[in-house]
């Protein structure tokens, strides 16, 4: 990687992670089986109310009962955005199921989300940090929980993970663009459009035959889609992949 294609990924992960406000609960051994909601917490997984103060410092606290333990209790700490980023694990329908009503109706909680609306709020800018940060399970738990909810992979939310794919790519991160589109496909289906830039980025990791099977599916969803034509008659030419 140059150091022009670092630049853009740092700057880029900069960003995204500047722009988290943490709020909800998470957990701090993530465990697939408490993200569907079908069991409670396991018993690795401690859980963690977490919220951003006013002066932007992460807040994380202890659950006591279900809730966040009394400030008076002294049990909080505070941490750097960018660990919170990686050990805590996003944990939004157990927060939206269990406490969001109650802590809702009483008073000393400001700063946690007091609405299922204000809780997809608050996770929701996670989905592009986790991807740009290689964390792709933990983004796909915000997904599912926002298509849960009816929100799925909207128009700007699909635009926005597109743009950080292609900064990625071009910055030399092939496998976590890949992650932003494989996301992508999960969520919103096949594209023609899609699996062009999925092939691209398979191009990019040298990963030619699963680049040729990708293009194949966008001709075969679309056989006028030109650009992908005209790619798969190129990858012909690479040694080993003619039929």
């Amino acid at each position: 990687m140059t150091e022009t294609s670092t630049n853009i990924t740092a700057t880029l992960t900069d960003q995204l992670i500047a722009n988290l406000k943490p709020a909800g609960f998470f957990s701090s051994a993530g465990n697939k089986n408490t993200q569907r909601g079908t069991s409670d917490a396991s018993p690795r997984a401690i859980l963690w109310a977490a919220r951003t103060l006013e002066s932007g410092a992460i807040e994380v606290t202890p659950l006591f009962n279900g809730l966040p333990a009394d400030p008076a209790l002294r049990l909080a700490k505070r941490i750097e955005k960018m660990r919170f980023l990686q050990q805590y694990w996003p944990e939004p329908l157990l927060y939206q199921r269990d406490a969001m009503e109650t802590i809702a109706a009483r008073n000393g909680n400001s700063g946690y989300p007091l609405s299922k609306a204000e809780t997809m709020r608050a996770y929701l800018p996670f989905i592009t940090a986790y991807l740009v940060t290689g964390q792709r399970p933990k983004a796909e738990t915000v997904v599912e929980y926002l298509v849960a909810n009816g929100v799925g992979l909207n128009e700007k939310l699909r635009l926005l993970l597109n743009k950080v794919a292609v900064s990625l790519r071009k910055g030399g991160e092939p496998s976590r663009a890949l992650d932003c589109y494989m996301t992508l496909r999960k969520f919103h289906g096949e594209d023609e459009h899609l699996d062009f830039n999925i092939a691209r980025t398979l191009f990019d990791m040298k990963r030619y035959k699963e680049c040729r099977a990708t293009l194949a599916n966008a001709v075969q969803l679309n056989p006028d889609f030109e650009p992908a034509k005209i790619f798969l008659s190129k990858l012909q030419r690479i040694p080993g992949l003619r039929d």
